[in-house]
């Protein structure tokens, strides 16, 4: 396949980590998105970096990406080899990242506290009356860029927290002041969620930001398990994993949130 060729498979105005219209116009694919699909945004990469992108690079993208590119299959080595190497540092100074939508890396945090209720009818009850609030059961913040909700920082019964985003994400890596925290494995929904250490949320809280690392699934398009060949079939463009900083504009509210 020619350099021509594959350039044209590159969907215009391309709005990668979200659903665009156009790579969804076919039957399959829809199907794919309404069975599969996110609840909530997903992250986004800064269209900027793939206008900016020189032709040689773009097509060695589409050539692995299409599983066209012989040498790199041949060669190439993923950034981990066993579990005993699944590190911070390894896995941002082994994996190329595309910059997160500028949009992204800025949030707002709106807290959420979820009650349990009693089944029994003089609970249905006295939760109607407004006589009776509930258990906690937990508490969550819900961050937003403009109106896509695209990750939330939950704080369970047990005051553990846990953290999730809507892809398939093979890898998270957060950096927060003097703490970094990785999860890593295959996964198997559209929702990301995995516990996150205690230090690393009381960072993240200090300083209002946190650097962030995303390892999408690059098997897994919409929800469908796709080899190179239906991805050049269905005319599907790249995926990216795509780094940014990320700033919690209304971080002092926030912090009484998890009290």
């Amino acid at each position: 396949m020619n350099k021509l060729l594959l350039l044209l498979f590159l969907v215009p105005n391309l709005v990668m980590g979200g659903i665009d219209d156009e790579v969804i116009s076919t039957d399959f694919m829809r199907e794919m998105v309404e069975h599969y699909g996110p609840k909530n945004a997903q992250p986004k990469i800064d269209t900027t970096y793939i206008k900016q992108l020189t032709d040689d690079k773009l097509e060695k993208t589409l050539l692995r990406w299409y599983g066209l590119d012989e040498e790199f299959k041949a060669n190439h080595q993923h950034w981990h080899q066993g579990k005993e190497d699944i590190s911070f540092e390894n896995f941002i100074s082994k994996i190329n990242f595309a910059p997160l939508d500028k949009n992204y890396l800025h949030v707002i945090g709106v807290c959420s506290k979820h009650y349990e209720y009693p089944t029994s009818f003089i609970g249905k009850v006295l939760k109607k009356l407004k006589l009776y609030s509930g258990r906690k059961s937990y508490t969550d913040i819900r961050f937003y860029s403009g109106d896509d909700q695209w990750f939330d920082i939950n704080q369970h019964n047990d005051k553990t927290y846990s953290i999730t985003f809507w892809d398939w994400i093979n890898t998270i890596a957060i950096k927060a002041k003097n703490n970094t925290y990785i999860s890593h494995d295959k996964p198997g929904l559209y929702r990301w969620n995995n516990k996150i250490p205690h230090n690393v949320i009381e960072d993240i809280f200090k300083q209002g930001q946190f650097e962030l690392y995303i390892e999408l699934n690059m098997l897994r398009v919409y929800g469908a398990l796709m080899t190179g060949a239906d991805k050049l079939k269905h005319k599907i463009p790249p995926k990216f994993n795509l780094a940014g900083k990320v700033n919690i504009s209304n971080i002092k509210e926030l912090k009484e949130c998890f009290k």
